[in-house]
C-alpha cells in the first residue's frame, strides 16, 4: 500500500512511504520502457520495443504491462537506454534488447527480443547504464559490457566489449551512470570509472577515467547508484554523500554548484536505499519513507508542480 503524503519541508520533499519494504531491485525504468518484478518472481514490461526490450519476441510498443515469457524467481532487475536485465535467485542473468553496443553480452551486436541467458554464473547484483552492463558475482568480482566510447567499462581502454569483462575483485555493490561506472570494496571505498565532465567519479578532478581510481573522501560505503553527470554515495550510517554536476540541485548540498568530490547531501539521515534518474535522486529510510530531490522538469520528483528541490 502506498501512502500519498506529501510534505514540502526543507531541502528534500517526501513523497511517498510504502507500508513494507521490497527486498529487492524490484522496478526499473529506461528511456521509454519500464520493468516490474512481482512477489512471485516474474516480470512484466511494457512501453517503447523499438529494439526488443520489452522481451515479447515482437518490436512493437506495448501500452499495458506484459509478461516477460521464460523469466521464473527474478529477484531484480534493471533497464539501460533500450536494454532490460534480470537476474534469477540462482544466480543467473539475463538480458535482452538493443545490442548495438554488445550490451546484452552474447558475442554479437544483434538487438535481442527475447531474454538471453548470459555467461555470468552466481550474479548477485546488476546495474544498466545508458548503453552498457555491470555485474557483480558472489565472489565480488566485477563484470562491465558494452559501450565504451567515455571509458566506463573500466577495462583501461575505451574499446567496446560484447563480452563480460572483469574489471575488478573485492567488491561488494555496483552502480551504472549514463556513461559511468561505479562500485563498492569491502573496505568501503568507491571507485569509479568512465565520463567525468562534472566531477562524477568524485576522484577531485573531470579528467575520463578508462580504468578506476577512487572517490575521495569516501570510506564508509554502502550502496552507489549513478546518474547522467552524478554519483549518488550511501554510507553505513545512513547519511548520504554525491558528486558531479549540480545544476539541478541534484547533489542536495543546498547549493547548484558543481563538485568533483563527495560532498554530504543535507537532511537526510537514516537512509537504507538509494536509487538516481538523470539528475534527479530518491532515497528510502529506515521507516519506509521516501525523499527526492533535484531536476523536476518533467514532475519527476513526484511533488505536484516542476521546481526543482
Amino acid at each position: 500500500m502506498i501512502r500519498t503524503a506529501v510534505a514540502r519541508a526543507g531541502l528534500c520533499a517526501l513523497v511517498v512511504s510504502f507500508a513494507t519494504p521490497s527486498p529487492g531491485q524490484t522496478l526499473a525504468g529506461g528511456s521509454g520502457h519500464s520493468l516490474v518484478l512481482k512477489p512471485d518472481g516474474t516480470v512484466w514490461s511494457f512501453g517503447v520495443n523499438s529494439n526488443g526490450q520489452i522481451g515479447n519476441n515482437t518490436l512493437t510498443n506495448q501500452p499495458t504491462p506484459q509478461q516477460v515469457a521464460g523469466l521464473i524467481d527474478v529477484v531484480a532487475v534493471a533497464a539501460g537506454a533500450q536494454h532490460s536485465m534480470a537476474l534469477t535467485s540462482a544466480g543467473t542473468l539475463y538480458i535482452w534488447g538493443d545490442n548495438y553496443y554488445g550490451q546484452v553480452g552474447d558475442d554479437s551486436t544483434t538487438d535481442r527480443k527475447v531474454p538471453v541467458q548470459s555467461s555470468l554464473a552466481n550474479v548477485v547484483a546488476i546495474a544498466a547504464g545508458e548503453y552498457h552492463s555491470v555485474a557483480l558475482t558472489s565472489t565480488g568480482d566485477v563484470y562491465t559490457w558494452g559501450r565504451n566510447t567515455n571509458g566506463q567499462l573500466g577495462t583501461g581502454n575505451t574499446t567496446q566489449s560484447k563480452i563480460p569483462a572483469l574489471i575488478a575483485t573485492g567488491a561488494t555493490a555496483i552502480g551504472a551512470g549514463y556513461d559511468h561506472t561505479l562500485f563498492v570494496k569491502t573496505d568501503g571505498t568507491v571507485w569509479a570509472a568512465g565520463l567525468n565532465s562534472s566531477g562524477q567519479l568524485g576522484d577531485a578532478s573531470t579528467t575520463q577515467r578508462p580504468s578506476p581510481v577512487q572517490m575521495t573522501g569516501i570510506s564508509t560505503a554502502t550502496a552507489v547508484a549513478g546518474g547522467d553527470q552524478h554519483s549518488l554515495i550511501l554510507l553505513s550510517d545512513g547519511t548520504l554523500k554525491a558528486t558531479g554536476a549540480n545544476s539541478s540541485s541534484q547533489l542536495g548540498d543546498t547549493t547548484t554548484t558543481q563538485r568533483t568530490s563527495p560532498v554530504a547531501v543535507s537532511s537526510l539521515t537514516g537512509v537504507v536505499a538509494i536509487a538516481v534518474g538523470g539528475s534527479h535522486n530518491l532515497a528510502r529510510t529506515s521507516a519506509n519513507t521516501v525523499w527526492s530531490w533535484g531536476g523536476n522538469l518533467s514532475g519527476q520528483l513526484g511533488l505536484g508542480d516542476t521546481t526543482n528541490r
